[in-house]
């Protein structure tokens, strides 16, 4: 019954809700339009691969599997690339939020600020005004991180960045300020081989410290990975950002 259940909910939420609409009025055309009925299977089918989670996995495992995290890392300042962010909502330290994946970033790094006792530069925007207040990745994280029990004086803010590349330039005239010569990169495994690539071309050279992995590498929990599901499809979106931005750095397009 659980694996019925596992399949039906599969189907009728999109994405999966459109495979079998696809699918459907694939076979229902198939005499009358069939040419017709053969690109709706066809789309069909595409749209269910990309959706699964095994195919995410394929695509996003190169990417997580580029840096290893050091065990023993040494750094005279560590910089946490910044994502999303909220305003106005309520948390416990005051208004706004991380999303996950700031978050985690964010929870590493305090975590490994307790073994290295080093400058944390949080670096994120955009600085977004709202309701009269100001928000971005670096405020809300410094707010956070003083929380935790980080100094007020180990926490170096940049809030303007809107993309990696202007991570990595805004970052580098900050931590050449305070003439941080070994810095550690912190961000999602998956986006590390983008940033390394950006810092280097704004002449930082970094450590890569990735965080947050999204890809088993034991025991799978993934037994219906081969279902299409929204987070499969979200997962495949990622990857496929992250490989477009990679080509785009190197071709000097953006960061």
């Amino acid at each position: 019954m659980f694996v019925a259940v596992k399949i039906a909910e599969s189907l009728l939420i999109p994405p999966g809700l459109f495979v079998l609409a696809l699918v459907l009025a694939g076979l229902f055309g198939l005499r009358r339009y069939a040419w017709l009925a053969r690109t709706n299977i066809a789309i069909a089918l595409i749209i269910a691969i990309v959706s699964t989670q095994w195919f995410a996995n394929l695509l996003l495992r190169p990417l997580e599997s580029a840096y290893p995290q050091p065990k023993h890392p040494h750094a005279d300042a560590i910089v946490v690339l910044g994502g999303g962010f909220t305003t106005g909502t309520p948390d416990v330290t005051g208004l706004g939020n991380l999303y996950g994946d700031s978050s985690v970033r964010l929870l590493a790094a305090a975590m490994l600020y307790r073994r290295l006792h080093v400058p944390i530069l949080l670096s994120g925007g955009p600085n977004t005004r709202s309701g009269g207040r100001s928000y971005s990745f670096a405020a809300i994280g410094a707010r956070d991180l003083a929380a935790l029990g980080v100094p007020n004086n180990m926490i170096w803010q940049e809030p303007n960045s809107r993309n990696t590349e202007e991570n990595a330039s805004f970052s580098a005239i900050i931590l050449r300020a305070h003439h941080a010569q070994t810095p550690l990169i912190m961000t999602s495994a998956y986006h590390m081989r983008r940033a390394v690539l950006d810092f280097n071309k704004f002449g930082v050279t970094a450590t890569p410290y990735p965080v947050g992995y999204l890809v088993n590498r034991a025991a799978s929990n993934d037994a219906f990975g081969w279902l299409p599901s929204i987070a499969g499809l979200s997962d495949t979106t990622i990857a496929v950002r992250e490989y477009l931005g990679i080509a785009a750095t190197q071709l000097g397009v953006r960061g």
